[in-house]
């Protein structure tokens, strides 16, 4: 069963020690230090017992004991009371450690004489103070409040006792509950529980449910506290008390079981550890109204609803004996009733692998070693590689060496650790829940010295509230190798100054992960241990220790929090607001953060929750600390939860136990804390294509009612090869519907030949817009635990796994056995044969050839390229390919090698991923490569020359003070700002080496910064500030425009499906033309619309590029005038295009126009004879416009946006940059209006344009006049604030004054991006040839003409006078109207800019 985490955060305790100490002078220039202990300062101690029912004291000390005379030494240390007792320790020249322990009954006290030496005495006394009640006040913090779990919580204090806090606080037996303690759980009683933490002075009680139930009409409920010579009860009012009985439910809703009809079959686990679970809803006034789970104490998760009903999710678990089921008892209660629900429970485990027997084979070498695993049946789970406790996690095709999955042979490519001392060193591998294990022979290592590392000296340094430097000098005779704080591993990249051998180190750590111990690693293995309170060096007396500021302790009293908006709404907005910490004598060097505890930023985190705290800023003027928080829209009502962080996990106040004025409450929201779902899924089985190709796949309906669907993931293997295929797409990329309902289509093609197999989604991801996730893993990490509900196939579990799954039979049949024969590696490259780990350029790019086997390789498996350093890192760069013909496939891939990886000693080099067509796979060790003579590996070096930037701290829109991180940074003389519309040089106003501080200028969009120092610039480092405004009240676009959704109703989408979806078929899209796509010579038709065959292109194929010189270039506007050559004898005829870049509009949600913008001045910048750059402002607006104008003259394979494009020869490509616009909304839309026209001076001609899709990627515009168009491709997708996002197009001919006559078309195209910051899209235009018309056609007519026929009989005898009439006028008017043409296309272009 899954433990509840907020229980365990509370129950996760760590023993901190202060800082002080007390000195005892003795006789003979004898020195007693007593270490970290709470003495009075002058060797008195008083205490009461730690546990409230003993009667007993029990102090513990380090004592260091010194003879100060030449060659003085301690020997022993003794006393003649029983009530202590002394262990020696270690010694030091003239000082000794030893540990005392006295126990004393409460109520006495004792002198202690201790006797150094047998000649100096040393005085010591202690008292243990007696409980007494009367002493003692008890003070409510909160009577009660509820957790989202929906267990009852109280709060108090016990104030007097000298500010005494127990660490136990023991309850008599009766209907009360169970104390949990700062060591524990304590005595357990009927009614709940105590938790108490000497970090923060309260305690907090938890109400056992049992009682709750037998005590639902007393009211108060009561718990009596047992302090040994008398007992205290303490009354809280009853819950149910403060509210009227119309108030609380009456009935707990019949459940609704996952899958449904659950108690009828057997449940098969729907992937690893996915369990059933149950849902229902009630309605009530009260959160919860009421308690209710299983007998187990599992408690239910709140999805979605509002205070006057609540849908609850509850997991459960099944027998996996089928002939003893498990029986559930679901119980719920109200004010008078109790009902119960039982149920039995049985399901199917999912089979997990196991290893072959007797099949691992070792080789290991001087500098490499190499481990091969044989018979191995693979079926998609990952492999976890551990190196004493250095681990990493990785899948195919990471050591799939070769074969195929029904028998593969694992191969792994090591570098051999730098120092094997320990002969327990050895290699692990998990697969998934066993393990294999090798070990290493140690290797004799040559040291210079057998002397461990030692500290020289160290200093704590406070960055920021939640942010700490610490600093370490250390000497090692051998050199040092890394440093481990808290499991995290900093090799040689963290010096700042000196070397290995006597060198500074500086690392970042935060509060709530402080370095209370740490070890110091040399290049042969040893290592020095250090843990807070540790000596150093005894005299002079050096102990490490962490500061006060991290590990002292506070009570509730301390502290007055408030709210800049104590109610806040939270419907469809996110709230922001700021928290003020102030209190007496507050300093402003505390460490404070502030952390979220609410039902959908819990399920956010993740458990991530350190890299979630808020720092608090000190404001000196108010004298107070201000933390803005964020809280998610669409939350829980009632109360938002949240905790103060003072350092450690146990250094915390969780807001249930503050007082009400500290509480942040909830008015207007409907809860939303479901990720989103497949509703649908449609299979899309063996599709044929009239060419001939085949795509199979799945249309998925995801639905998210409230917050809508944001992004997702989808990961697709093969059964037999492990052919993989990454699906990443955002709710812009559905084929119907919209975000809350909307249809997503995953194609994958299907080659021939090809080997038969089983397609099986292994791995889903799917987020809101509100960040919450579902999860769908086949396979989770080793330690995860599925959570069940929010599992996307969740209405799919009684249909099973089917649905994941899709076979696919070949036209051409392989197997493994017609071509088991591997690719051979050809070429392998690296860039550079040695790089510098901490340089600003770390990237490496490694190119490399195979011959492929007889079969050919699968080409959309792109093999990757794995790297590996000590201490056990692995990092992986996947292949793009360059080319390929039968005989030689060539690839290459670009890595950037993080900060510091691997040095000292080598980056190793391997290759997996190749694919056969036959469903054979292989990859090449190390080894392989170096048997082609190629390298292998490349060497490590550190150069300390240049600053490097890696992260800031948190920035907001408002923020006006930060941190760079980063190293080398100590000799910065100033810090370069780039804003969008002007730089900054600021000179930081704090300097370390590895983060400097700078004063800037708020902003709310992207900037970057750069460090320089002399002769030297970092990189540049791109900020996002996180937007934050106390005044915005603007309602986020979550809610369904095509359906209301009422925040006091349940929603429409039920989460209980009445039946299984059933997989249905997909159509295909019909294509366009007659024949379809030009016909079978020139394109072929498929799902995403017709694939044209060269030279042919069009919507219909039917259209091939006209080669034109390139146009002359416009220095004034981004506007482009492409004459047209005619392929008629007739040179008189001429043709023209015109495309430019007419206005901006802003648009509100419901499309209408807000704002328009006209562009009236640009500066020109020519980059080449094709390349040109306009540059434009809006200066009401703060924003800058950037057009980049390029010409082909051959074509071009380039991307943009994620997407591989091909260009056209004589075409132009538009690569249109906006930044930095100011919106009048969030919900608004800017739209960028484009113009293009095609005209002509032939008279007797047909016009039309189309508008239309190519496929789901690309729109289309043609406008066309006789057999000459102009055809412009817009892409859906723009690179919006830096990430590849969906954007739309639409034909605007309706609210523009567009041309549209049969020998001159004009048509206006707006691309309407969305909310954003910075935006790049690039259309392009090509003129075509075409060879067919359309329908619907514009013509020139002449009716007059038919009224000629009725002068039939008069016209013969003046026929011939006509005809030279006629012919002389023609011509003069045709050599007239060819230079207007001229003329007019000149004019309009000026027109228009």
């Amino acid at each position: 069963m899954k433990k509840d985490f907020f229980l365990l955060f509370i129950i996760h305790l760590l023993i901190f020690l202060c800082n002080c100490q007390t000195n005892i002078p003795g006789d003979f220039n004898y020195y007693l230090t007593i270490l970290e202990t709470s003495s009075q300062g002058d060797g008195t101690f008083s205490a009461y017992p730690s546990v409230s029912n003993q009667k007993i004291c029990t102090f513990n000390h380090n004592a260091l004991v010194q003879h100060r005379v030449i060659d003085g030494k301690i020997n022993t240390l003794v006393s003649a009371s029983n009530e202590i007792t002394i262990v020696p320790g270690y010694s030091s020249g003239d000082c000794k450690l030893f540990s005392l322990t006295v126990t004393l009954y409460a109520g006495t006290s004792i002198n202690l004489n201790l006797i150094a030496n047998s000649e100096a005495n040393f005085t010591i006394n202690y008292t243990c103070n007696e409980v007494k009640i009367s002493d003692i006040e008890v003070i409510i913090l909160r009577p009660l409040v509820v957790f989202e779990n929906q267990m009852f919580f109280s709060s108090f204090l016990l104030k007097g006792m000298g500010g005494h806090i127990f660490e136990k606080l023991e309850l008599v037996q009766a209907d009360s509950g169970v104390m949990f303690t700062n060591t524990g759980v304590g005595r357990q009683a009927d009614s709940g529980v105590i938790f108490s933490n000497t970090g923060v002075g309260g305690y907090l009680f938890i109400w056992n449910v049992l009682y709750i139930i037998d005590n639902i009409n007393n009211p108060y409920w009561n718990i009596t506290i047992d302090f040994g010579n008398d007992n205290k009860t303490i009354s809280f009012q009853s819950f149910y008390s403060n509210y009227s009985f119309e108030e609380l439910p009456q009935q707990l809703n019949e459940p609704k079981f996952y899958p449904e009809n659950y108690n009828t079959q057997i449940y098969s686990q729907f992937g690893f550890g996915v369990n059933q679970f149950l849902t229902t809803n009630f309605k009530s006034e009260v959160f919860p109204p009421f308690q209710f789970g299983l007998q187990s104490y599992s408690y239910p998760k709140p999805i979605k609803g509002s205070k006057s009903e609540m849908v609850f999710g509850l997991e459960f678990e099944g027998s996996t004996d089928l002939s003893l089921p498990l029986t559930n008892i679901l119980w719920n209660q109200n004010k008078t009733s109790l009902i119960n629900s039982t149920f039995y429970s049985v399901c199917n485990e999912f089979p997990v692998p196991s290893w072959p027997e007797d099949s691992r084979i070792f080789f290991q070498g001087e500098e490499q070693f190499k481990i091969i695993v044989e018979n191995l049946k693979y079926e998609f789970f990952e492999f976890e590689l551990d190196f004493n406790g250095k681990s990493f996690i990785r899948g195919f095709p990471y050591g799939f060496y070769r074969g195929s999955n029904n028998n593969q042979t694992l191969g792994y490519s090591f570098n051999n650790p730098l120092f094997l001392s320990n002969p327990l060193f050895n290699l692990k591998i998990f697969n998934f829940n066993s393990q294999i294990t090798f070990p290493f022979d140690p290797i004799t290592t040559i040291c210079k010295s057998n002397n461990t590392p030692s500290i020289i000296g160290y200093n704590f340094i406070q960055i920021n509230s939640i942010t700490y430097l610490l600093t370490l000098e250390i000497k090692s005779d051998n050199g040092i190798y890394s440093i481990i704080v808290n499991e995290e591993t900093f090799g040689l990249e963290s010096i700042s100054s000196g070397n290995s051998s006597m060198g500074t180190f500086e690392i970042i750590f935060k509060i709530m992960t402080p370095p209370n111990s740490l070890k110091v690693f040399d290049s042969c293995g040893l290592f020095l241990s250090l843990n807070h309170g540790d000596i150093i060096s005894m005299y002079p007396l050096f102990q490490y220790k962490v500061p006060d500021n991290i590990i002292q302790e506070y009570s509730f009293d301390t502290f007055n929090i408030t709210f800049e908006k104590n109610d806040i709404k939270l419907l469809n907005k996110t709230g922001y607001n700021i928290l003020y910490i102030d209190g007496n004598n507050i300093s402003p060097d505390l460490t404070l953060g502030v952390l979220l505890f609410d039902t959908v930023s819990f399920s956010i985190y993740n458990q991530n929750f350190a890299d979630n705290v808020v720092p608090c800023e000190y404001d000196f003027i108010e004298k107070r600390f201000e933390c803005r928080l964020i809280i998610p829209k669409n939350n829980i009502y009632d109360y938002i939860r949240y905790v103060i962080v003072f350092g450690a996990s146990n250094r915390i106040f969780y807001s249930g136990n503050l007082p009400i004025s500290s509480t942040l409450r909830v008015n207007d929201t409907y809860l939303d804390n479901d990720g989103p779902i497949f509703s649908l899924i449609e299979i899309i089985g063996d599709v044929d294509i009239i060419s001939g190709s085949r795509k199979v796949g799945w249309n998925f309906t995801i639905t998210d009612d409230l917050n809508g669907f944001d992004k997702g993931y989808i990961k697709v293997m093969g059964s037999l090869d492990s052919s993989t295929y990454e699906f990443n797409f955002t709710s812009f990329d559905f084929i119907e519907g919209d975000e809350w309902n909307g249809v997503y289509s995953l194609l994958i093609n299907v080659s021939s030949p090809c080997c038969s197999q089983t397609l099986t989604i292994t791995n889903v991801i799917l987020y809101d817009r509100n960040n919450l996730v579902s999860k769908f893993s086949l396979f989770p990490k080793r330690f995860d635990i599925p959570d069940s509900i929010s599992n996307p196939f969740r209405n799919y579990y009684k249909s099973g796994l089917n649905i994941t799954k899709i076979d696919i039979a070949c036209d051409i049949e392989l197997s493994p056995q017609n071509d088991s024969n591997p690719v051979i590696l050809s070429t392998f490259n690296i860039s550079t044969k040695s790089l510098n780990v901490i340089g600003s350029n770390r990237d490496v790019t490694i190119d490399f050839s195979v011959l492929p086997s007889t079969s050919g390789l699968k080409l959309d498996q792109l093999p990757v390229v794995y790297i590996h350093a000590n201490p056990n890192s692995l990092i992986d760069c996947k292949s793009e390919l360059k080319s390929n013909n039968q005989t030689l496939v060539v690839y290459s891939c670009t890595i950037e090698i993080p900060l510091g990886f691997g040095y000292p000693g080598n980056l190793l080099f391997s290759i997996y991923g190749f694919i056969n067509n036959a469903g054979f796979y292989n990859g090449f060790l190390s080894e392989d490569i170096k048997l082609i003579g190629a390298p292998y590996y490349i060497n490590t070096t550190l150069l300390f020359d240049e600053p490097i930037i890696t992260s800031t701290s948190k920035v907001y829109s408002d923020t006006t003070q930060f941190q760079i991180f980063g190293r080398g940074l100590s000799s910065s003389n100033k810090v370069k700002i780039y804003y969008s519309q002007y730089n900054l040089s600021i000179a930081p106003v704090l300097i370390y080496d590895s983060t400097v501080t700078i004063n800037i200028k708020p902003s709310k969009d992207p900037f970057k910064i750069q460090v320089e120092i002399i002769n030297y610039k970092s990189n540049i480092f791109t900020v996002y500030p996180i937007y934050f405004d106390l005044n915005d009240n603007d309602t986020n676009p979550t809610q369904s425009p095509t359906q209301s959704l009422n925040p006091t109703q349940s929603p429409t989408q039920s989460l209980n499906p009445t039946q299984s979806p059933t997989p249905t078929q997909s159509q295909s899209n019909l294509c366009k033309g007659n024949p379809q796509c030009g016909g079978k010579n020139q394109g072929e038709c498929s799902l995403n619309g017709c694939i044209c065959f060269s030279p042919w292109m069009g919507p219909s194929c039917n259209s091939q590029i006209i080669i034109v010189p390139p146009p002359t270039i416009n220095t004034t506007s981004p506007s482009t005038e492409i004459p047209i050559p005619n392929n008629s004898t007739d040179s008189s005829i001429l043709y023209s295009t015109l495309i430019s870049i007419v206005s901006l509009r802003e648009l509100n949600f419901n499309g209408d126009q807000e704002k328009i913008f006209y562009f009236e001045k640009w500066i020109y910048s020519k980059i080449n004879n094709f390349k040109s750059i306009y540059f434009t402002t809006i200066p009401s607006e703060n924003s800058n416009i950037t057009v980049t104008l390029e010409w082909f003259n051959s074509s071009s394979i380039i991307k943009f946006a994620n997407e591989t494009i091909t260009m056209n020869p004589s075409s132009i490509k538009y690569t249109i940059e906006i930044d930095g616009y100011q919106f009048l909304n969030k919900l608004n839309s800017l739209q960028l209006v484009l113009s293009a026209s095609l005209e002509t001076n032939k008279e007797d001609v047909c016009s039309s344009k189309e508008f239309g899709s190519t496929d789901t990627t690309t729109d289309y515009l043609k406008i066309q006049i006789e057999d000459h168009s102009l055809y412009g491709r817009f892409i859906k997708r723009g690179i919006v604030d830096g990430k590849p996002t969906t954007i739309s197009n639409q034909l605007l001919d309706k609210f523009f004054n567009t041309i549209n006559e049969h020998s001159s078309v004009q048509s206006f195209i707006g691309i309407t991006i969305p909310y954003f910051k910075n935006i790049i899209i690039d259309p392009d235009f090509s003129v075509l040839l075409d060879y067919s018309k359309d329908s619907n056609s514009n013509c020139y007519s002449n009716s007059k003409l038919s009224a000629s026929q009725i002068a039939g009989i008069i016209i013969g005898c003046v026929l011939f006078l006509t005809i030279i009439i006629i012919s002389i006028i023609y011509y003069i008017i045709k050599k007239r109207k060819q230079k207007n043409f001229i003329k007019n296309i000149g004019g309009k272009l000026q027109k228009i800019n």
